[in-house]
């Protein structure tokens, strides 16, 4: 449990959900699915209408959630910005540094349909054995996915207060004295009362180590041209 109620802004492929989960938050209460979340309907309404009331009530009943900006129109996440920090939420900024990498895991968990690290693991399996091939990946689609990441971030940080940054390579680090500082830092920010451990724990499987098969992405040297 946490003193005041937090939302996770994250992007794609960033360990958001292991972290979300790992803090007892909900996992994007506004999203699509399939399948869908609870409040998806909010957002559908929201476009057609405008209305915020379902904001205003996720905000005032304090549920800690997390949130992907960039699925969402900025005046939605401005909205919920406003509405969460003035109902005395804290915002937790989680960032992935090495965009290249991030975009390789958005990529290829699309073409395995592999989400979760036990669904990637046999699909890593089955690449290596040439069960399964993997297209190049879609350049000019993940460069627009890298830009409309980071332009709905700057339409809504403005709106939020406090916020604490932290990162996907620290955060979920195999190493415990990278891992453990960061995790530190987010226990005093959140001020929570969980076991240190668990979270540890929590944090410290790792993800799904897209890496282990990049040898078998075909065009790799793109991407990062096309990025740069």
């Amino acid at each position: 449990m946490t003193a005041r109620p937090f939302v996770i802004w994250a992007a794609a492929r960033t360990s958001s959900t292991n972290l979300c989960l790992a803090l007892g938050a909900e996992n994007e209460p506004f999203q699509a699915g399939p399948p869908a979340s609870r409040l998806a309907w909010a957002y559908d309404d929201w476009r057609v209408t405008g209305d915020v009331r379902p904001i205003i009530d996720l905000a005032k009943s304090r549920t800690s959630f997390k949130h992907i900006p960039e699925d969402f129109d900025d005046g939605f996440n401005q909205a919920l910005a406003e509405w969460t920090t003035l109902n005395g939420y804290q915002h937790i900024h989680l960032v992935r540094l090495d965009e290249v990498s991030r975009l390789i895991s958005l990529d290829v968990a699309g073409q395995l349909d592999a989400w979760w690290p036990h669904d990637a693991e046999a699909r890593f399996a089955e690449l290596r054995s040439g069960l399964r091939h993997l297209n190049p990946l879609d350049v000019p689609r993940l460069v627009g996915v890298s830009k409309n990441s980071r332009r709905s971030w700057a339409a809504v940080a403005c709106h939020l207060g406090p916020v604490l940054t932290v990162t996907f390579e620290r955060l979920t680090a195999r190493e415990p004295l990278i891992r453990r500082p960061e995790l530190s830092r987010l226990r005093r920010f959140l001020e929570l009362r969980e076991e240190f451990e668990r979270l540890d724990a929590a944090m410290g499987t790792g993800g799904q180590d897209t890496g282990q098969i990049r040898d078998l992405i075909p065009n790799i040297d793109e991407l990062r041209r096309s990025l740069a």
